[in-house]
């Protein structure tokens, strides 16, 4: 694949824009809401970042409930990810 030829800046908008950290939020939720229901019912945190090149979300365990189910063979958290790859 060659490179794109946009200036940096504009780059760093598509990136970093609203829409972008907009939809990265959305699919955090997703992510965070499918996980509880597999876990039966733990409670899963969303937490956005924005670094130096893109946005970021992170969806994490928050209590022992969904960090006790994360321990097992198929964690829940991994499960709906895949899930959320396939929308």
């Amino acid at each position: 694949m060659g490179r794109l030829k946009i200036p940096i800046s504009d780059d760093r908008a598509i990136r970093r824009g609203a829409g972008v950290t907009h939809a990265c939020r959305q699919i955090g939720a997703v992510i965070a809401t499918a996980a509880g229901a597999m876990s039966g019912g733990g409670h899963y945190g969303v937490e956005q970042s924005t670094g130096t090149d893109r946005a970021r979300i992170n969806v994490f365990a928050e209590d022992s409930k969904a960090e006790g189910a994360e321990r097992g063979a198929a964690p829940p958290l991994q499960r709906a990810a895949m899930q959320a790859e396939k929308l």
